[in-house]
């Protein structure tokens, strides 16, 4: 299902998590939250590299998407 990570000697997977809108299409990300920070992947690519971000981060980055969201830019 997931990668193992190392923490103090306990090996415990990650569960990794598709967003609620996914349609099923391959093109979506999958997200792991660690006692390090949360992970982000490709879905269709399950093996490939993560990126890992601080769960501060990662809150600020939501904040923004759905600040963005609320509030779209009009023209670029």
């Amino acid at each position: 299902m997931g990668a193992d990570d190392r923490r103090g000697g306990r090996v415990t997977e990650r569960v990794w998590r598709k967003s609620t809108r996914s349609t099923g299409g391959g093109n979506c990300v999958e997200v792991a939250f660690t006692l390090g920070g949360v992970c982000i992947r490709d879905s269709k690519m399950e093996l490939s590299p993560k990126l890992t971000f601080k769960v501060t981060t990662w809150d600020r980055f939501l904040y923004h998407v759905d600040h963005r969201r609320s509030h779209p830019i009009e023209s670029i």
